[in-house]
């Protein structure tokens, strides 16, 4: 089976926190993660205009500057690259300005479940993986074998935000069909 090589934007500025992502993105079989590490939305916003990543990890409460305002340049940059936020704040509040915002899946620190985060991990991966294979279509490219991304997204969006009754119906590696 291939590995995935994934390049990984995570704004965060406990160290702590940096460390039990890292750990959990190392748990997850057929994926190769580089991780980024940015302490603040500005260097987050200028580590993005920079590299390319395919997936972005982000803290609500920053040293300087917040998860709100990070996503909101982050996606005028691109608008496509999964974000996951992370907070341990008011959740019910934040968590609902950061999906109005454009984020993909919402952790709360406070009930932090390795397992659930590597399902949002997973699924946000496919969705973008889904969409870029949508493109090439669209571009002239050959046909995608899996199912088009618009029927797939709503359960992905609910995979993705931990509902772990669907069936795994993605293998390890993004966006291939078992």
């Amino acid at each position: 089976m291939s590995v995935c090589s994934t390049n990984v934007l995570h704004v965060e500025d406990d160290e702590f926190q940096r460390k039990l992502i890292a750990h959990h993105l190392g748990t997850m079989k057929n994926f190769d993660f580089t991780i980024h590490c940015v302490d603040s939305e500005s260097d987050a916003v200028s580590a993005f205009e920079r590299t390319t990543f395919d997936l972005v990890i982000l803290d609500y409460f920053l040293k300087e500057g917040n998860g709100g305002t990070c996503l909101v340049q982050l996606r005028h940059v691109n608008p496509f690259v999964p974000v996951i936020a992370i907070s341990g704040g008011d959740t019910a509040l934040i968590s609902t300005e950061l999906f109005r915002l454009g984020a993909d899946a919402f952790i709360n620190k406070r009930h932090f479940k390795g397992d659930s985060f590597t399902q949002s991990v997973r699924g946000a991966l496919s969705r973008t993986d889904a969409g870029r294979q949508s493109e090439s279509v669209r571009d002239g490219g050959v046909p995608p074998l899996t199912t088009p991304h618009a029927r797939l997204q709503p359960i992905m969006r609910a995979w993705s935000r931990g509902i772990e009754s669907l069936p795994a119906f993605f293998s390890p590696c993004v966006g291939t069909l078992r």
